[in-house]
């Protein structure tokens, strides 16, 4: 059985980045302390995708006429891709722009560039030539003081043919731009003016590699955001990333805010978000005992408005006595499978789900859960739902038995006694003992 995660606490590193080829993947994560729990490791869709398949066939025989066939096909895709995603990503920002021994535009030059700019003494055709002139130096200058300004203008004024020219210079260095502090305002001006299909598809490929970095890093992640309004087939890597590295970038503290933004995004379509709420579902324990993943729990709890009985389905998966163990996943997903995984999901096959028991093991998880700072208010929100008392019923009868419900008072009834402490916990909220 899965085991409820000891998460340790880790600073978020909010230093300024240099432009060097820096992994944030662990610097934003935030975890509560708890010698008592176990932790998981981190796991991809590839470790976890016969559990990710189980609760996906659940969650759409429970709303059958949730998604068109075409839909259904669209997210056997976007699955199939997402499962191909670790082929493809790297773990890193990618390379640096080669140093130059002597700049043509030094600081003063800059300085009065800017100024000619902001007095509007150039014209369309001065911006342009500038902008020709300033071509080898051009993924320096992106990442300047006073560069970042001057190239921001440039992307605003210049034609679609310069605008080309320059994106081809700053393909390769694109990833790392986003993820610097001066850097990120000119990669996000690139994208806001974007005015091409081939535009966006050179954006789209320089940073898909580099995705689930640019979603942990504090100033990359808002590139992201700005990249999803480009819409499919350019925007799609985002949510492969997401569904592949599921686990990784809820866990951490901007990668976690960036997947919840995207959820709430106007770009993001139905299938997007069945993938991810079935995400949430399948590293749902990883996630309720985490500062930042149980962001996550919180929005599919009160904002994913598109699945009617959620809280249901999570308390099936929290009060299940059946799932596999953690290791049972493990076995990575070989070529084979993942040119034949996503056609083996059967949307429409009626698979019934386990009835939860009562078995000592799973009820002690759950009365873990109850007793934690953080899981006992995701537990505490599927009580208080009142929309359907289906998931309500499964929580108290895991935690106190089916005596709860029969009118039984019975003092030697061994589920209520061994599980009072649920309620008697000095770590437990007063609105969860009430």
């Amino acid at each position: 059985m899965n085991q409820v995660p000891k998460i340790t606490t880790s600073n978020a590193d909010d230093s300024n980045h240099t432009g060097s080829n820096n992994n944030n993947n662990n610097n934003g994560s935030s975890h509560e302390e708890n010698d008592s729990l176990d932790e998981f490791p981190t796991t991809t869709l590839n470790d976890k995708y016969d559990l990710f398949k189980e609760n996906l066939s659940t969650v759409m025989n429970d709303n059958k006429n949730l998604l068109t066939e075409d839909e259904k096909l669209q997210l056997r895709h976007l699955i199939s891709q997402a499962l191909k995603f670790t082929k493809i990503r790297k773990h890193d920002l990618g390379k640096l722009p080669e140093p130059l021994s002597i700049r043509q535009y030094d600081s003063p030059k800059l300085r009065e560039i800017r100024k000619q700019i902001d007095s509007n003494q150039l014209s369309k055709l001065d911006i342009e030539e500038l902008a020709l002139n300033m071509y080898d130096e051009l993924p320096e200058l992106a990442s300047d003081y006073l560069g970042n300004t001057i190239v921001q203008k440039l992307f605003d004024v210049c034609d679609s043919t310069i605008r080309d020219i320059m994106n081809v210079k700053l393909k390769p260095y694109l990833a790392q731009m986003g993820a610097h502090k001066n850097g990120t305002w000119a990669a996000q001006k690139l994208i806001n003016t974007v005015s091409s299909k081939r535009e966006r598809f050179l954006i789209s490929e320089s940073l898909r590699p580099y995705a689930v970095e640019l979603f942990n890093d504090q100033y990359a992640n808002y590139v992201i955001h700005g990249v999803l309004k480009f819409g499919s087939p350019w925007s799609d890597f985002i949510i492969e990333s997401i569904l592949n590295s599921f686990m990784e970038i809820s866990r951490n503290r901007f990668g976690a805010r960036a997947i919840r933004t995207c959820l709430e995004s106007d770009a993001i379509n139905k299938e997007n978000i069945i993938a991810v709420a079935t995400c949430v579902l399948t590293w749902c324990w990883e996630l309720i005992m985490d500062n930042n993943g149980s962001l996550l729990i919180t929005w599919y709890l009160d904002t994913c408005q598109i699945l009617e009985d959620r809280h249901y389905l999570l308390a099936k998966i929290l009060t299940n006595d059946e799932i596999k163990p953690l290791n049972e996943y493990a076995e990575k997903t070989t070529d084979t499978d993942i040119s034949t995984a996503v056609p083996t999901i059967k949307l429409n096959d009626s698979d019934n789900a386990v009835s939860p028991s009562s078995s000592p093991s799973s009820t002690h998880q759950l009365v873990k859960l109850c007793c934690s700072k953080l899981g006992n208010l995701s537990v505490a929100k599927i009580l208080n739902y009142r929309n359907d008392f289906k998931a309500r019923d499964l929580i108290l009868k895991k935690l106190f038995g089916q005596d709860l419900f029969d009118g039984l008072k019975n003092t030697n009834d061994i589920n209520v006694e061994s599980n009072s402490e649920a309620l008697e916990s000095n770590t437990a909220t007063p609105t969860f003992r009430y």
